[in-house]
């Protein structure tokens, strides 16, 4: 698929609160992972929520084409994935009924084969008859990711979906992401703290400092110590390791 999406002078928060403000990107177009970085309370969960619909924009345009045609309503709601940050507690519901729902929603030909296929490559078939509420916030995570992966989305967005994940699901979740992009033409625009994984695993990383955009490019182009001070307020080197540049943290400036 040929996935396109623009945003143009978003703004959004909650109540009184405005989060983002007047956030503007260019064309971000499919087969690409895109890292969404910054401090705490910079906007990263606001923009991924927002684009997810979960909360409502107070201003501004998310442009989101498929094909070169804007997706509406369920149609749209289908093209669009989102990995919250963790799934409810809900103790009525097992990790395969709650992958399930996502692939019959998806409208999938076989939805309980499609499902079983996508806990299995993700290495959950263990965890698969568990409650939700019996399982770590890892694995929750990882429900979460499953749920999305079962469809065909257009437009991947995951809220931290890493915070809980050891160093190994860390890169093989996102290494499921970035291949599924790349298979598929679809775009993922991932909110993370951990600058390294982000430098390591995505294709562009787009840098939020108070609600807007610091910084946006390659991960080469954009992390250098002048930015790590600016917007982390730490001192750092920049060194490259295997074509990836990669953080050494100092001292907080």
């Amino acid at each position: 698929m040929d996935v396109e999406l623009t945003i143009s002078d978003l703004s959004a928060g909650y109540g009184s609160h405005t989060v983002v403000d007047g956030l503007s990107l260019p064309s971000l177009n499919g087969g690409q992972v895109v890292g969404l970085l910054g401090p705490n309370a910079s906007g990263k969960t606001t923009t991924v929520t927002t684009l997810a619909g979960v909360h409502r924009a107070r201003g501004g345009t998310v442009d989101f084409r498929v094909d070169g045609k804007a997706p509406h309503g369920k149609r749209r709601r289908q093209l669009i994935g989102y990995v919250p940050q963790d799934l409810p507690h809900s103790a009525a519901l097992r990790a395969f009924e709650a992958v399930l729902i996502a692939a019959r929603r998806e409208i999938c030909e076989d939805p309980v084969t499609r499902t079983a296929e996508v806990l299995h490559s993700l290495g959950l078939d263990a965890i698969a008859q568990r409650y939700l509420n019996e399982l770590s916030g890892g694995q929750r995570q990882l429900v979460a990711v499953a749920q999305m992966l079962v469809g065909h989305p257009g437009l991947m967005l995951l809220d931290e979906p890493t915070s809980a994940l050891d160093l190994h699901r860390q890169l093989f979740v996102l290494s499921r992401v970035r291949a599924k992009t790349r298979e598929e033409g679809s775009l993922a625009l991932v909110a993370i703290h951990d600058i390294n994984l982000a430098a390591r695993m995505c294709d562009q990383l787009v840098v939020l400092k108070d609600g807007q955009i610091h910084a946006h490019g390659a991960p080469a182009d954009v992390l250098s110590p002048e930015l790590l001070r600016e917007v982390y307020r730490v001192e750092a080197d920049i060194v490259e390791h295997r074509g990836h540049p990669v953080v050494a943290l100092q001292a907080v400036s």
